[in-house]
């Protein structure tokens, strides 16, 4: 599966223009590359289900969904399962909770992480778009662990699990906790999504 968020960073160190063209945002030059990996690598949801590629699908890139939350950690990291979309439990470990503001409401998300991953944050999560502009199971987030309190949360970068393209994959499900009661537009969106 695809590291959205160490995607990101090869793309940002390794991108560049043409003299022909303007450079890419970092966002237009990770999607780009996304986009070829979606249609090219043997590991795509869609290669792998002989499925047509038509390119994914964002929100326009929101400066007000990148902030800073909150990082609340537990004492002690515990395990956790969490159900998936075949019915296999996943094991995770149970991170913190990120609290932030945004959309003029206090919010919070659930963070976990796997086994050996010790600097990414998992955070899948559930809004107002789910089921309409956004795959009905939710999407997902990853963030880098900081030093100190708090964690950058860019929702610019959110993307849809690989089961939202092809059902043989089996991806972990959101947390009640993780529903926002806001509409996230922004990242990746179902196709057909406004």
């Amino acid at each position: 599966m695809i590291r959205p968020l160490a995607l990101m960073l090869l793309v940002l160190l390794g991108s560049c223009g043409s003299r022909e063209t303007a450079p890419l945002s970092p966002y237009e030059a990770l999607r780009a590359h996304k986009d070829s990996l979606m249609r090219f690598d043997a590991e795509s949801p869609f290669r792998k289900g002989n499925i047509p590629f038509e390119g994914l699908q964002y929100f326009p890139v929101n400066a007000g969904w990148k902030l800073r939350a909150l990082f609340r950690k537990p004492e002690f990291r515990q395990a956790v399962v969490l159900a998936t979309s075949k019915g296999e439990p996943r094991s995770m470990l149970h991170e913190g909770r990120l609290e932030f503001e945004a959309e003029g409401k206090k919010l919070s998300l659930q963070a976990f992480s796997l086994e050996g991953d010790d600097g990414r944050l998992f955070i899948p999560f559930k809004d107002l778009t789910t089921g309409k502009e956004t795959y009905g199971a939710g999407r997902y987030l990853e963030a880098m662990k900081e030093p100190g309190d708090s964690v950058w949360l860019d929702f610019n970068l959110c993307y849809q699990p690989y089961c939202a393209y092809n059902l043989e994959y089996s991806c972990p499900l959101v947390p009640a906790e993780n529903t926002l009661p806001v509409a996230v537009r922004a990242g990746e969106k179902s196709k057909g999504g406004r």
